[in-house]
């Protein structure tokens, strides 16, 4: 068997090796952080479609309502993701976790974006960390830029619902439905408004202009209801 064989061989069993893999996230989360975390991920054959089990503990004797999560992972193929998780009742009835209670974390292995762009196989590895929380009562803990982002997209979403509004208010069906079709505008910030797009995305789902704007009235009454949690 020649040298270039014999490697091959060795990377092909390295690789077979990390494939298929199942790692502990480590809860990277900052000293004090009122969660915690703890779970799998798995990388199967295609490590783009990783699947992930992640539980979440308020510790906390208030009520989540809010939070945002960053995920990092190195692929078996060496790539390293980095990716955000948000989960926002602004606009919702209802909490994400009781006081002293686990929840469950989930969707977030399929999000972020590829870091290393020179991939070498690697041992797969995980992490995971909270940089966001907002109680029930309205506190918040975490840094100042993910709570401004937070309040970002709540205040984003509230201008555009109050948009929609307007537009069915002032030309019926038909204008709601040029409204929610219009091809999304380049903001000057470059700032992605995720949180309106996915309220736009789920009242295009609807049947009817008519169920649309009952529930676009419906989402700015709970977020009257929630005005306190603005900071």
């Amino acid at each position: 068997m020649t040298l270039l064989r014999i490697s091959l061989v060795v990377m092909c069993l390295t690789k077979l090796n990390l494939l298929g893999q199942t790692v502990q996230f480590v809860d990277d989360s900052p000293s004090g952080s009122p969660v915690s975390f703890q779970g799998t991920i798995t990388f199967p054959a295609n490590p783009d479609e990783a699947t992930c089990e992640v539980t979440g503990h308020n510790n906390s004797p208030k009520a989540i309502v809010a939070y945002m999560l960053e995920v990092h992972f190195t692929k078996p193929t060496g790539e390293t993701e980095t990716g955000y998780w948000t989960i926002d009742r602004f606009f919702k009835q209802g909490n994400i976790a009781a006081p002293q209670a686990d929840f469950p974390v989930m969707a977030f292995c399929d999000s972020g974006h590829s870091l290393n762009g020179s991939p070498k196989p690697a041992a797969p590895a995980a992490k995971i960390s909270a940089l966001f929380i907002q109680y029930e009562d309205s506190s918040v803990w975490g840094d100042d830029k993910a709570v401004a982002e937070a309040m970002f997209q709540r205040t984003e979403t509230l201008k555009y619902l109050k948009s929609l509004r307007d537009a069915y208010s002032d030309g019926g069906d038909y204008a709601l439905y040029q409204a929610l079709r219009a091809p999304q505008a380049t903001n000057p910030d470059h700032r992605h408004r995720f949180m309106a797009s996915g309220i736009r995305q789920r009242l295009l789902k609807l049947d009817s202009a008519r169920a649309a704007a009952d529930r676009i009235d419906e989402d700015l009454a709970t977020a009257e209801e929630h005005v306190a949690w603005l900071k």
